[in-house]
């Protein structure tokens, strides 16, 4: 297809103005710079001070030159793989990529819909269904299981998700020593140091503390990553209203400066680290002091994080298929579907979060399948029109002629499957036939899904040798 046939680019969904993008990063850039930004981790901050920065105490006042020297040399393409070793995700350009989110204290379970705490149990099955769903790209753990030792819970989160999918996995740590032993749980499944380096299949969610705050926690992984070669994901996570200014304009300004200190810290420690920026901002309900995960606010803020991580032409970590209502019903499917659309049209490339319902405290197996089937449905709008000859189809109408029948051709079924986006849970067939299928609503035919997955679908395992010594390596923290 030639550069003129693809409508991919025309299905872009532009928010912010060139001249509101450049008021925008020129804010970011004064923040760093007047305001500056706290750093809690020595070396860090000797690596600010040597590279230009001002540093006052754990304050770094960072120069404007010094971020556009880091956004130079930060790769513009990062590559993750499978497990298996095979290219799963090329974050570039307005490739979008699904996956859930990683600590959910409760679920809603999959059987009886109750909602409860957590358990490893849970994680195992979020990611069973998240392995078997085909447009969840990649896995993060899900919900945080309250059955575990909490100083370790962080590991078998990892090892949970790790023995139930071959796809990628983003993951969250406790600390330095929990990132450590995660990446060297990785390094055990894929075949050691070089390998993981080479064909990296993990990513660590590092977060900064709004506004405008590096912990030691955060410090230290970021810090770690970089000297092992992984790549990094960088993501701040403001409340307008709260630890951001109240207004959209102010908080996403104040998010890219924070995302800014990532680009800046990673290339740093290491030239060309690949670093993911972007991330949720949410605001501050002032009636409820809820932090929402759905509606006009949300959509519009992150919708303009994306489009300035386009701006600066960096991999951008979004948020979507996520929900307020403590149900998966129809304010969640209305909810989700909404972020499901707008993060990628707005230039999003890993997107998180799918399957969250209660504002984010709540992991919804059906939510997962629900939103599955309208990923789908997104990725298919999204691939646009092909209106090469064979696409025109001139020769088959001509065959077919006036008064014809297009249904026999075999021009259509070349091309019908790929053309015509079709669902698995939506209804289409007629009132008879759905009768005959039992009545079953949306909702009815997510659970059945989700059921038939748990019972029928096997993940690729790990071999069990390498399963015993990530288990060992699991025991050996929790008697530390």
């Amino acid at each position: 297809m030639s550069s003129e046939e693809k409508a991919r680019g025309s299905l872009k969904f532009q928010l912010l103005s060139e001249a509101q993008v450049s008021k925008i990063y020129d804010t970011s850039l004064e923040i760093l710079e007047r305001v500056g930004i706290e750093v809690y981790e020595e070396k860090l901050l000797e690596l600010l001070k040597d590279g230009g920065a001002k540093v006052k105490g754990k304050r770094a006042y960072i120069p404007p030159t010094l971020v556009e020297e880091s956004l130079e040399i930060a790769p513009r393409k990062i590559l993750i793989h499978s497990r298996e070793g095979e290219i799963a995700i090329r974050l570039e350009g307005d490739n979008s990529y699904f996956g859930n989110g990683s600590d959910c204290p409760n679920v809603r379970d999959p059987y009886t819909g109750e909602r409860r705490r957590a358990t490893k149990k849970d994680i195992e099955r979020l990611t069973v269904v998240c392995d078997a769903l085909p447009n969840l790209d990649f896995v993060m753990p899900g919900a945080i299981p309250s059955d575990v030792p909490s100083s370790v819970s962080d590991l078998y989160q990892f090892q949970t998700t790790l023995f139930n999918t071959t796809k990628p996995i983003v993951f969250t740590s406790l600390s330095r020593a929990g990132t450590e032993s995660i990446i060297e749980m990785a390094r055990i499944a894929v075949g050691g140091e070089k390998e993981l380096q080479d064909k990296p299949f993990i990513i660590p969610y590092i977060e900064p503390s709004s506004p405008l705050r590096v912990s030691r926690d955060a410090a230290e992984k970021l810090l770690l990553c970089a000297e092992e070669q992984l790549p990094i994901l960088f993501s701040p996570g403001p409340i307008s209203g709260a630890s951001a200014p109240v207004t959209l304009a102010g908080t996403i300004a104040l998010h890219i400066a924070e995302n800014l200190i990532g680009v800046v810290l990673s290339q740093l420690v290491r030239e060309g680290t690949p670093v993911i920026i972007g991330g949720c901002a949410s605001e501050m309900d002032m009636k409820t002091t809820i932090s929402p995960y759905a509606g006009s606010t949300f959509n519009l803020v992150n919708a303009g994080i994306s489009e300035m991580c386009n701006f600066l032409g960096l991999p951008m970590f979004g948020t979507a298929g996520c929900s307020d209502s403590k149900l998966p019903d129809e304010q969640a499917a209305m909810e989700s579907a909404l972020s499901c659309f707008t993060q990628p049209l707005s230039g999003a490339n890993l997107i998180h979060d799918v399957g969250y319902i209660e504002s984010g405290m709540t992991a919804s197996f059906k939510m997962l399948v629900i939103n599955d089937e309208f990923i789908g449905c997104v990725k298919r709008i999204l691939q646009g029109i092909n209106t090469d000859p064979d696409h025109l189809a001139l020769e088959v109408i001509e065959k077919v002629g006036p008064g014809g029948n297009f249904l026999t051709q075999r021009h259509t079924l070349d091309y019908f499957k790929e053309e015509h986006w079709r669902p698995e849970l939506s209804s289409r067939e007629n009132f008879q036939g759905w009768q005959r299928r039992g009545e079953l609503s949306l909702g009815d035919s997510a659970k059945e899904r989700v059921h038939a997955i748990l019972e029928d679908h096997k993940p690729q395992p790990v071999n069990s040798r390498k399963k015993e010594e990530i288990m060992k390596l699991i025991k050996i923290r929790d008697v530390q």
